[in-house]
């Protein structure tokens, strides 16, 4: 879990913001910033990003806990269509979307990233020392 000391006031607003789905761009325009700068928050600050990485996974956890309360209505939609004569597609369709959410049917959408500032520049070091290694392969 990360400071929240270490943020600037403009940093826990830009988070909140990109926490609604907004780009980094209208972040920047919402609150006067350059989109440079809300980048840089979240490519070279290891505080921004672990805060920002556990905000989303809070969010995802509270989403996850709602899908999972469908998900048994979800089959019965699946049971109840297989056994009509009429065409069920809508209800198949949101019901198969519940179960990939929710990572029964499809690709686990869980987001990732680590949620501390000592772990996120660990993983940016490891990424420098990848790129390094290829650089050197390569020359």
């Amino acid at each position: 879990m990360t400071n929240q000391d270490d943020l600037t006031v403009m940093q826990e607003k830009s988070i909140r913001l990109l926490m609604t789905g907004l780009t980094d761009q209208a972040v920047a325009d919402q609150l006067g910033l350059a989109r440079q700068t809300v980048c840089n928050w979240r490519r070279h600050d290891a505080a921004f990003a672990a805060r920002f990485n556990d905000e989303r996974q809070a969010l995802w956890s509270t989403h996850r806990e709602k899908l999972r309360s469908l998900v048994a209505r979800a089959v019965e939609v699946l049971a109840e269509d297989m056994d009509t004569k009429f065409e069920p597609k809508l209800r198949q369709n949101a019901a198969i979307h519940v179960l990939k959410a929710v990572g029964l049917y499809g690709q686990d959408m869980k987001p990732s990233g680590a949620v501390d500032s000592a772990q996120v520049e660990k993983g940016w070091q490891a990424d420098d020392d990848l790129m390094k290694m290829f650089e050197g392969v390569s020359a």
